[in-house]
């Protein structure tokens, strides 16, 4: 299971940064060190406006640094995606539970060389 915010189209391509999560797409994944020091990915797909770093992000702008990373709530997230091993509802509020266990699976893959994620559109959206 993930959690993330919802999509919101922003001015420049990627949507808009801090707050919508990513469009549908396939991305690579870049090894990414937090600065609290975890250890988690980032993703990058140029066609989406979704880039690394600053200094790959073209003129037209974009969107860097979405992470994939632990959390429960999407509330704690701002615009990057939390694994998860179960989906509950805790005080009203959709969450995914057991991240941090979730997101060692997820490092595990990716460095096992399982290095692309396929973003598609959720259950239920209508697109």
């Amino acid at each position: 299971y993930t959690i993330e915010r919802p999509w919101i189209a922003g001015r420049a391509p990627g949507g808009a940064p801090n707050v919508s999560c990513v469009p549908d797409g396939v991305y690579s994944l870049v090894r990414h060190a937090r600065p609290n020091g975890d250890v988690c990915v980032a993703l990058r797909n140029p066609a989406c406006g979704v880039y690394y770093s600053q200094e790959h992000l073209p003129a037209a702008g974009g969107r860097t640094l979405i992470l994939i990373h632990s959390a429960n709530y999407a509330s704690e997230l701002q615009g990057c995606i939390a694994p998860g091993l179960g989906l509950t509802v805790n005080e009203n509020r959709l969450m995914v539970t057991a991240s941090r266990q979730a997101m060692t699976i997820v490092l595990k893959a990716f460095m096992a060389g399982d290095n692309k994620l396929k973003i598609v559109p959720a259950l239920g959206t209508g697109k």
